[in-house]
């Protein structure tokens, strides 16, 4: 496996690019560079989840591969559409649970993740 970049090489480019040697500005670009590679990494596992998915893999093969419960794995990168950010738990679960049935019967429908 290709190894992820190097503290010194973050560093480098956090003091590259903020463009000044005051501590707490380098501060905030090495936050900001942090927030981005969470997110890119999310990102990176939510593509392969999805690829998972799409070949018919379950949450509970999905989860043992991510090393987390199956519920843990459901909730983080089930399918249900940001808009029902307001909808509760027991409502998410549902239309999940139906998108997994919809799958199970051979119906295409399309992965979406909520990150509300």
């Amino acid at each position: 496996m290709t190894p992820a970049p190097a503290l010194a090489d973050l560093i480098v480019t956090v003091e590259a690019d903020t463009g000044t040697e005051d501590p707490l500005a380098r501060l905030a670009t090495a936050s900001a560079m942090a927030g981005e590679l969470v997110d890119t990494s999310d990102a990176l596992v939510g593509h392969f989840v999805d690829r998972c998915r799409t070949a018919g893999h379950t949450w509970a093969e999905i989860s043992e591969s991510l090393g987390v419960s199956r519920q843990a794995a459901h909730k983080r990168y089930s399918p249900v559409p940001r808009e029902l950010s307001r909808w509760t738990e027991r409502a998410k679960a549902v239309l999940g649970a139906s998108v997994d049935a919809a799958r199970g019967l051979g119906h295409g429908v399309p992965v979406r993740r909520d990150r509300s």
